[in-house]
Order: C-alpha cells, then sequence, then structure tokens
C-alpha cells in the first residue's frame, strides 16, 4: 500500500534572487536508546533533561527508543536502535553521529552531553524550517522554509484543506512514501552486500527512515565509498 502526499510549494509575493544565503544555529538531535530493565539509564535521562533545561526546542530536541527485551518498545524503537548498531543501554547518538554510551553520575550532571550539543550549536544550517501549522486529523500540514533564492517568505504546504491561488504556485508534486516495515528493514541490512557491484551504487532516503537527511547520509556513505576506491590500488572489477 503505498500513500501518496502532494507538496505545494506557495511563493508569498514576486520572486528575487538573493545575493547571498545567511546560516541558521544548528537544532541538535539526541536520540536515546534504552530499556526499561536498564539500571543505569535513568542517568542519560537526567543528562537530557539538563540539555532540555539549558537550551530552548530550537536548539536542542531529543527522542527516546526503549527496547523491546522490556516494557513500551515497538519493532520500530528495535529498528531505530539496529540502525545504529548499538549494543548497550543507555546510548544517546548525537546528530546520527556521535555516541554517548553509558550512564553514571557524570552523565546525569549533563557533562559529557554539553560540549557534544555546544559544538553542533556553532556549525551553522544553510536552511531553516519551521513549522506553521498541523492538523493530526486531516494531515494537513505547513512550514516556512528560509533562505531560498526568493526574497519574498517560501513555505511548503502537504494535503492543504484549501487550495492555494494557481497564481502563488512555483511547482506541485506527487510523491510516494516507502512502507518500513519487518521486510524492508531486514532488506535494508543486506544492502552493504550488493554496494558497488557491476559499478551500481544505491543511495536514497529508502535507505533510512525515509527521511531527506536519510538520503543525504546515504549519497555522503556512497561518495565516500567511491573516493575511497578510487585511491585504493586494488580497483574493482566492472
Amino acid at each position: 500500500m503505498r500513500r501518496t502526499v502532494v507538496l505545494l510549494c506557495v511563493m508569498l509575493g514576486a520572486a528575487a534572487p538573493l545575493a547571498a544565503l545567511d546560516a541558521f544555529p544548528k537544532t541538535t538531535l539526541a536520540e536515546d536508546a534504552t530499556a526499561t530493565w536498564c539500571g543505569y539509564c535513568p542517568y542519560a535521562y537526567a543528562g537530557l533533561d539538563v540539555m532540555h533545561s539549558t537550551f530552548d526546542y530550537s536548539e536542542f530536541l531529543s527522542a527516546r527508543y526503549y527496547a523491546t527485551s522490556g516494557g513500551l518498545g515497538t519493532p520500530e524503537t528495535d529498528a531505530a536502535i539496529a540502525y545504529y548498531a548499538i549494543g548497550g543501554f543507555p546510548t544517546v547518538v548525537f546528530n546520527g553521529q556521535t555516541k554517548v554510551v553509558g550512564g553514571s553520575p557524570t552523565i546525569a550532571s549533563g557533562a559529557a552531553y554539553l560540549p557534544i550539543v555546544k559544538a553542533a550549536y556553532f556549525v551553522p544550517a544553510p536552511v531553516r524550517i519551521e513549522i506553521g501549522s498541523f492538523d493530526p486529523d486531516f494531515h494537513d500540514a505547513s512550514f516556512f522554509v528560509q533562505p531560498l533564492p526568493f526574497r519574498s517568505p517560501v513555505f511548503v504546504s502537504l494535503n492543504p484543506l484549501v487550495e492555494p491561488a494557481p497564481g502563488k504556485v512555483i511547482a506541485e508534486f506527487d510523491y510516494s512514501h516507502p512502507i518500513f516495515d519487518a521486510r524492508m528493514i531486514e532488506a535494508q541490512k543486506r544492502l552493504p552486500d550488493v554496494q558497488g557491484r557491476r559499478r551500481v551504487w544505491l543511495a536514497g532516503a529508502w535507505t533510512g527512515y525515509g527521511f531527506h537527511e536519510d538520503g543525504l547520509k546515504s549519497g555522503l556513505a556512497v561518495a565516500g565509498a567511491l573516493a575511497a576506491l578510487e585511491r585504493s590500488p586494488l580497483r574493482l572489477a566492472a
């Protein structure tokens, strides 16, 4: 079953190219892998609470994944834990890259997390995305995206309840989102076994959770693999 959404980009006003794009502070996402039976995990909870009290929601966000070996877990949280190849709890992954494993009073104080969040804060993001509205009953959402090569504000609308004026629509796209079931998770695990065969490399948001960041991450991974292959004295045969 495929779920299709229509994405509408609406420009409010006349378009004009910008001389330069501004940069915005990057929001840090901490993904906390845990289990209800984990005795050390409350230290990680406390450390993340310190981060939430230190930074606002535009600077720091966190998500918690419970393993199904205890309560509260789901197949989706298990898939997230497996995606990061997490073998022990608690493990907190910052921005999909930096892992902090274990719990202790130092972790609870936030001392181990604070330098990571501060360092990411000073790495500028080229685009700022803000949620304008969201209606869970009708799956209607709008997002403001800046900066783009227009002087007037631009926002993206998903499944709009009221169609925008035709003259203000820049482009309209029809998207199908992949279904992340158990079979797909297993297929993702086998992806490294087929990469590079017959000079074919696979990348896309479907290799992760279907988000834009997953597409970027998989593209960078393929680019890195190709660069390493180019430098290697042993070249793969076609």
